[in-house]
């Protein structure tokens, strides 16, 4: 049992290595490549006619433009395209990408969104590896106690729950950062910051709620509820995070 033990706990050791190599690079080559493309913008952006299409409510001006005969559509914050629907303004579109384009009146912030941009990728790329690698080396250390034969004996419920409650406490720091993170955002590009609260709350109570299901029948069956969490809930959680990302970056 310990031997199986160890080798499933291996196994996830293993993959948070290589996740704690492959996620950080690919977020570094997702943050550089949106550079070097607002970099290419700046220096050799074509001008062109855009049209306003719609206004959102979260702040966000949609617009639409034609280039070499195809068309394109984009979106910034309301504050870098205060124009009206049917409103056209001048623009700047890459040559070699069509699909990236900014308004003309905000080419002279491009320059501190490639800052911005480069500045956020350090510490999406330091966190990311952080994560990973903590949890890859705690299971390493799992590893290596099995294998010297050290099996960790019951634990009290009250233990358990005082844990439980300390690692719920820990996890609230860095959602409470990234929160405040996009409010901060939000209030900057005139939006609104409910969307931001809401999404806040939901995060706890998910986190609270998988604390809940992990631990209610006590350590025995804790690991092996985690395990069923984890078969569905890790590939979920990457995904919808790549797929923010990409929003984020290509999408506004």
């Amino acid at each position: 049992m310990t031997t199986a033990r160890a080798a499933q706990i291996a196994r996830w050791r293993n993959r948070l290595a290589i996740a704690a190599i492959v996620i950080p690079c690919g977020l570094l080559l997702l943050f550089e490549r949106q550079a070097r493309r607002l970099e290419a913008l700046t220096d050799h952006g074509v001008s062109i006619r855009a049209q306003v299409t719609r206004v959102s409510r979260n702040g966000t001006t949609h617009y639409a433009y034609r280039y070499d005969g195809r068309p394109f559509t984009w979106s910034v914050k309301r504050k870098q395209a205060p124009y009206k629907v049917g409103e056209r303004f001048d623009a700047v579109v890459l040559p070699e990408d069509p699909s990236l384009s900014r308004p003309v009146s905000v080419s002279a912030l491009v320059a501190p969104e490639i800052t911005r941009n480069r500045t956020i990728s350090r510490f999406a790329v330091a966190i990311a590896f952080a994560f990973f690698a903590g949890l890859a080396l705690l299971l390493h250390r799992d590893v290596r106690r099995l294998g010297a034969g050290i099996v960790d004996g019951p634990l009290d419920p009250a233990a358990y729950r005082r844990r439980l409650i300390g690692s719920f406490g820990v996890l609230l720091v860095p959602m409470g950062l990234i929160t405040a993170w996009h409010g901060r955002e939000a209030l900057r590009g005139g939006g609104s910051i409910v969307p931001v609260i809401l999404a806040g709350v939901l995060c706890v109570a998910i986190v609270a709620g998988t604390l809940f299901y992990a631990g209610r029948e006590g350590p025995s069956q804790a690991r092996l509820r985690v395990a069923k969490l984890m078969a569905w809930l890790a590939p979920i959680a990457i995904g919808a995070a790549v797929l923010r990302l990409l929003m984020a970056l290509f999408g506004s």
